[in-house]
């Protein structure tokens, strides 16, 4: 992976940063991304991306890459997604887009931040750093499959701790893709639902919540199993 190492290369990234972020806010797309307002113009979507299919998928990724930069809408573009390329093609179109701008905030707040934050704290952070290096990407699919932080936030933070380029990416995809999927699939009916909160039913939520765990599986285990031999009596020879 690449490091930005000059102070100009790093001011430059974080200016860079700075002014997508600030152009789509003052733009208002962030208020145009919601299911209400794709609704209103959804004919004349369709019918766009009809007649310019190739544009539409490579203008909808840029969209979608636009939510790691403090943008909401991600869910409602999702929903969007299915309703105009279909469940399947919408749903990998989605976490195309979701992954390159999760990609784009991490290396951001690592070349901005992160270097600066593990010299001046390397010791304290050690063994973060060392628990982070060992799971991190465990933790990171979790966060994925089951969105308790915001997106835009995991982005950032994950790019202050050593967790590597590759494995952000792959738990990033990976974890995006089930509840993708599931809004993908729902959009496909994109006239009946009026919020995020009319695909999530019991079922679907607890399927999500299952995979979390599963995908937290390992790490406890390891932990349980740390603590039995931590409590077990040393034999004496």
């Amino acid at each position: 992976m690449p490091v930005v190492t000059s102070k100009k290369g790093k001011i430059g990234i974080a200016v860079f940063v700075i002014a997508v972020a600030g152009s789509i806010w003052f733009s208002g797309l962030h208020e145009a991304l919601t299911p209400e307002r794709i609704k209103e113009e959804r004919e004349v979507l369709h019918a766009f991306v009809e007649q310019n299919y190739v544009l539409s998928v490579l203008s909808f990724i840029l969209l979608t890459v636009s939510t790691a930069f403090f943008v909401p809408g991600a869910i409602a573009l999702v929903l969007a997604a299915g309703f105009f390329f279909g469940a399947i093609p919408g749903a990998l179109f989605s976490v195309t887009g979701l992954t390159l701008g999760a990609v784009s905030a991490f290396l951001a707040a690592r070349y901005v931040l992160g270097d600066w934050i593990q010299e001046k704290y390397r010791v304290p952070l050690a063994a973060f750093n060392q628990e982070m290096q060992n799971h991190g990407h465990y933790y990171l699919l979790t966060l994925r499959i089951v969105p308790v932080v915001p997106f835009f936030l995991v982005n950032i933070l994950a790019g202050l701790t050593k967790i590597s380029l590759k494995n952000f990416t792959a738990s990033t995809s990976i974890g995006l893709l089930p509840a993708s999927v599931v809004y993908s699939f729902a959009g496909r009916k994109l006239g009946s639902i009026n919020s995020p909160r009319d695909v999530l039913s019991p079922g679907v939520v607890a399927a999500l919540l299952l995979l979390a765990v599963l995908a937290l599986f390992p790490v406890l285990l390891k932990n349980l199993r740390r603590i039995r031999n931590k409590d077990r009596p040393k034999r004496l020879d």
